[in-house]
């Protein structure tokens, strides 16, 4: 299986939280808050991409250069979202077998 760097996609998992405040950063790393966290910026990376593609069609903007790199950025972020998803159910499903 082939490795995938995703340092530079949205929806990256880091804590920006100083380390001295451990109450902070064990909120801020929560599954759900990091879920939500991604799930936001894959939100904002699909707005982002409609309005570049909003602009150039009412001709705001002529960078079609532009327009294609947020499409491009709320597509791959949007896949890797799924793929996260995919694998979430997978390990679920995998988690009721040994339960059975």
């Amino acid at each position: 299986m082939s490795q995938i760097d995703i340092s530079g996609l949205p929806g990256k998992i880091q804590s920006n939280m100083p380390v001295n405040n451990e109450k902070n950063i064990k909120e801020d790393s929560s599954f759900e808050n990091i879920l939500t966290k991604s799930l936001k910026e894959v939100n904002s990376a699909q707005i982002n991409a409609n309005n570049a593609v909003n602009s150039l069609v009412a001709g705001k903007t002529e960078n079609i250069h532009e327009t294609m790199i947020q499409m491009q950025k709320a597509s791959i972020s949007f896949q890797m979202m799924m793929e996260v998803r995919n694998k979430l159910v997978d390990a679920y499903k995998e988690i009721i077998k040994m339960r059975g």
